[in-house]
């Protein structure tokens, strides 16, 4: 049996990943087999005890996982951390511990027992990636080639890719190992781009914004339900949660963690669209079907073939638009308006809503066989109020990408105080606020965010300001717009909106 050594990185610095990728090199120079892991300090144990599993295990590095007793928890949690170490070491598995800090004294004796267990405790990551001072000129070479090719700008891309795709696509973790792998492969290199890496960073360029952020139980069991469902290409979702609460970002990641990950994902809002043009939303259309249809349009179920198709705000689709979807979920195929061929569609269908879908059914306003077959499996998102432990995390994630500031712990508390109604756009607005007016007080610039966007009966416009056209004046210009867009076709512009020809004409005042 080869030996196998397993290397566990953590995600917090850029040079975790030069560094392993020198320990590697040392692995594979020894005649072992190395399996390297991109893993979140929460998850150490996990991978720890599957280790230990593990017969042809004979080294262990861990790169970058803080260990010390206030990052991983005392009590319960630090005696499982030893109890796994001390395990393996049993065992005779050689245990290394690279840090991103020196150990200090009064820390030596923090840790007791749980230093003995590493065969170079404390190793400083920059001491691994020059080598030390004993290193041959060769050695000295490629360290100096691997620390130049990861300070540069495409590296640092590849390096949060990396992370990206280790974090997000859960239910297919051999991905993220190949994805490390191949990382260090290029530091080491200076060669080409694998064709997964390139895969991988277009995934991140697309998809990297809409990442589920949070570290909280609940937050954990949404990951681990998405995971579950995603494989499942048969399975349509219905995303139900507040507005602001990341659907999209769940849809994101059910297509990520399922087979059409390399296939293309389309995302339409039902209720930003013409009533009267969802069909041809839908279906698309050919040349000269109607006024200023001047080319063949596919339709989003077209353009989504072989991927996902995610309809947010699915309970504004008005009814005859969800008659035009039953129809197409029934048949799976569909025709171009203004053509007779038959095209057939094979998508993953997910959709979110914050309305009570079933209420809507109660009152007509919702086909109730439709929402039959969109709710084959639900998922619910979480707002902010639920996971409190989540709002600092998911603050310090969107003021590092605006601004590259971390969080002072002064802002933690005050966070903490607000219930977010919000959720994360209510969040994002009170972050953006803090740069364009700066911040000392943490808590005087919460209040004067909310007091700026409070609403009183002073703040509502006057009656005098008020539009003054009737509802029939409305309806009026509407089916006119309708009628204009199907090239003055009355027929066309009643099936449109749904209505008949004559009470078409009555609302345009024609014979």
């Amino acid at each position: 049996m080869q030996e196998e050594t397993l290397i566990i990185n953590g995600c917090g610095y850029a040079t975790i990943l030069p560094a392993a990728s020198l320990v590697e090199q040392r692995e594979l120079a020894a005649g072992r087999r190395v399996r390297s892991l991109l893993t979140p300090r929460r998850e150490a144990l996990r991978v720890l005890s599957e280790a230990a599993e593990n017969p042809a295990l004979r080294c262990l590095h861990l790169v970058g996982i803080g260990l010390d007793l206030v990052k991983v928890g005392c009590g319960e949690a630090q005696q499982s951390l030893d109890a796994a170490l001390r395990k393996l070491r049993d065992r005779g598995v050689e245990i290394f511990w690279y840090t991103n800090w020196g150990i200090q004294n009064e820390r030596r004796k923090a840790y007791g027992e749980l230093l003995r267990l590493f065969g170079t405790p404390g190793e400083e990551l920059m001491d691994v990636v020059l080598y030390g001072m004993n290193a041959t000129a060769e050695e000295r070479r490629l360290a100096g080639r691997i620390l130049r090719a990861a300070v540069t700008e495409e590296s640092c891309e590849l390096y949060r890719t990396v992370g990206f795709i280790c974090r997000v696509i859960m239910a297919e973790p051999k991905l993220g190992e190949q994805a490390i792998r191949d990382y260090m492969k290029y530091l080491r290199s200076g060669g080409e781009l694998s064709e997964h890496l390139l895969r991988c960073r277009t995934a991140y360029r697309c998809f990297g914004r809409r990442e589920i952020k949070g570290k909280s139980p609940r937050m954990e069991e949404l990951r681990n339900l998405i995971c579950r469902v995603a494989p499942h290409d048969d399975v349509r979702v219905l995303i139900l949660g507040e507005t602001g609460t990341g659907k999209e970002s769940v849809a994101t990641h059910l297509h990520l963690n399922s087979c059409r990950r390399d296939k293309p994902m389309l995302t339409y809002n039902c209720a930003s669209s013409n009533p009267g043009l969802m069909e041809s939303a839908f279906l698309g259309y050919c040349k000269g079907t109607f006024t200023g249809a001047v080319q063949d349009r596919r339709g989003i179920f077209e353009q989504a073939n072989g991927g996902t198709l995610f309809l947010d705000e699915v309970g504004d689709l008005p009814l005859e638009a969800q008659g035009t979807l039953l129809r197409v979920l029934e048949e799976k195929r569909i025709t171009r308006m203004g053509d007779h061929r038959e095209i057939d569609v094979d998508v993953r269908l997910i959709t979110a809503t914050n309305k009570n879908l079933m209420k809507l059914a109660d009152k007509g306003l919702f086909r109730r066989d439709l929402l039959f077959r969109l709710q084959e499996f639900t998922i619910k998102t979480l707002p902010l109020r639920s996971t409190p432990d989540d709002i600092p995390t998911i603050a310090e994630h969107i003021r590092r990408t605006r601004c590259g500031l971390s969080l002072p712990a002064e802002a933690r508390e005050v966070l903490l105080g607000y219930s977010w109604p919000g959720n994360a756009r209510e969040l994002t607005a009170f972050l953006k606020y803090t740069e364009v007016f700066g911040v000392t007080d943490w808590a005087e610039s919460l209040r004067d965010f909310l007091n700026m966007n409070s609403w009183s009966e002073a703040d509502a416009p006057a009656a005098e300001n008020l539009p003054t056209e009737s509802l029939e004046q409305a309806m009026a210009r509407h089916c006119r717009a309708v009628l204009e867009q199907c090239g003055g076709n009355i027929s066309r512009a009643a099936q449109c909106l749904g209505i008949q020809r004559n009470t078409l004409k009555k609302y345009l005042n024609l014979p």
